[in-house]
């Protein structure tokens, strides 16, 4: 998984690699930390939108 972040890190940096410098289970841990941050991103939002429902009453 540390390399996974690195090469994630790097990415949105906008440092370029290709799929033959990046091992198939980093490019698998890379798919399952963009799903996490997916969902945390989206859970976030939901409490969001809850706090400000609720703040509104």
């Amino acid at each position: 998984m540390g390399r996974a972040a690195e090469l994630n890190a790097a990415l949105k940096l906008g440092v370029r690699v290709t799929l033959d410098e990046i091992d198939a289970d980093e490019f698998y841990a890379m798919l399952v930390i963009a799903e996490e941050v997916a969902k945390w991103e989206a859970e976030r939002m939901e409490k969001q939108r809850f706090t400000m429902a609720n703040a509104t009453r």
